[in-house]
């Protein structure tokens, strides 16, 4: 089975997070996907729910997580979290975690629940220090490269990459994929082929299912 990794969508525009839809108005995706109650709406989620949307085409649970700039109190958002991270355990899936300055929070709930399937930061933001907890305990982390920018992304990004622990947020198109894969070898001084040969092997091992050849995309 192939999956365009550019495909998988992560991005939040509703109050339920699968694929943007909003819970009770669209039918369970399709396509690949994830499935997860986002921080900062969880009166749209219950457990039920998520459940109803998860089917055979669910890769991951997520965006799920913790958030202490935006949405409820951090009671509410545990709650909800460690209840998505225990449906993670049983149903032997990855979990894709937002997490906005509570990393140490979402850790304990981590570990404190024993779970050893895959885990994946998104969006990378915190220091070129904070890399290297996250990294010890062998969790992926994931960068747009956009905000490469910024001196912090680019250094944690290369010690990501040392350690084969990296994804890349690629954008909506082929055309964006590839400007942004090339954006990041250079971070590493790399040739994108490479980098895209570990995005690749990362993929398969944290959802399980083959990817599609990315370095076909920069051959030639």
């Amino acid at each position: 089975m192939l999956i365009d990794i550019y495909n998988l969508s992560t991005n939040v525009d509703a109050d339920f997070s699968v694929e943007g839809v909003i819970i009770g108005k669209n039918k369970p995706s399709q396509n690949w996907h994830i499935a997860g109650g986002h921080p900062w709406y969880p009166r749209a989620f219950t457990p039920a729910k998520l459940i109803d949307y998860m089917n055979d085409y669910t890769l991951g649970i997520g965006p799920c997580g913790l958030d202490k700039t935006k949405g409820p109190d951090m009671k509410i958002q545990l709650e909800i979290f460690q209840r998505q991270v225990l449906l993670a355990k049983t149903s032997n899936m990855p979990l894709l975690i937002h997490c906005k300055r509570a990393h140490k929070e979402v850790i304990s709930v981590l570990e404190e629940s024993d779970f050893d399937k895959p885990v994946v930061f998104l969006t990378y933001m915190r220091s070129e220090h904070f890399i290297d907890v996250l990294l010890e305990k062998n969790y992926y982390v994931s960068f747009n490269p956009e905000n490469f920018d910024q001196p912090k992304i680019r250094l944690a990004f290369r010690k990501a990459y040392e350690k084969e622990l990296i994804m890349l947020e690629s954008g909506k198109s082929e055309e964006q994929m590839t400007r942004l894969f090339r954006q990041a070898s250079g971070v590493v001084g790399e040739r994108p082929t490479t980098l895209a040969e570990m995005v690749e092997s990362n993929f398969e091992k944290i959802f399980n299912k083959k990817a599609i050849d990315l370095k076909e995309k920069f051959e030639g």
